[in-house]
């Protein structure tokens, strides 16, 4: 029992932190500016397919690792321009998005 409460409070405790990081993020939403980190990137395209806005594409260049790399567009294909959220950073499998108030 002792078990299940300990788990349940973590998990309670885990959600409370992750939300109000995300409202830290949704109230501070400036566009985004930098790369993948370049040597860090996979080319795994996460960033791309969760963007919100479309502002995120591959780039034509390989890194170091011999990667091609995501790089940030100031408007996208169909007109949006990036708001800062922050969804790419989440979903880096290698950690080598930083999102930067301009």
């Amino acid at each position: 029992m002792d078990l299940i409460v300990t788990t349940l409070i973590s998990f309670a405790v885990f959600a409370l932190v992750i939300g109000g990081m995300a409202i830290g993020v949704i109230a501070g939403r400036q566009p985004i500016k930098g790369s993948c980190g370049g040597v860090n990137g996979k080319g795994c395209e996460l960033c791309i397919e969760f963007c919100p806005k479309d502002s995120i594409s591959m780039s034509e260049e390989l890194n170091l690792k011999g990667y091609f790399v995501a790089t940030f567009v100031a408007t996208s294909h169909n007109g949006t321009e990036c708001n800062g959220c922050g969804m790419c950073a989440v979903m880096c499998p290698e950690v080598a998005i930083e999102v930067e108030k301009s």
